[in-house]
């Protein structure tokens, strides 16, 4: 594990966890998702899509919201 957050860093200058790298040769490592309620099934799917999609879009940096309730645990 060390090894590998070592090289993200490195290779797409990482600087959070969970980050991201969809593609060999993306420069930079998206941070994210960063959700407080895990979902399954097509909900689960759903939000991958819709990241993944995000992700891909060159012109893409950066989207957040407040929390209006405190996270689950």
């Amino acid at each position: 594990m060390a090894a590998e957050h070592a090289a993200v860093v490195a290779n797409q200058g990482a600087f959070g966890v969970p980050t991201l790298v969809l593609r060999e040769d993306q420069k930079s490592g998206i941070f994210g998702p960063v959700i407080d309620k895990v979902p399954e099934g097509e909900e689960a799917g759903d939000l991958w899509d819709h990241v993944k999609s995000l992700a891909g879009q060159q012109s893409f940096y950066e989207l957040k919201r407040s929390r209006p309730t405190p996270p689950h645990h």
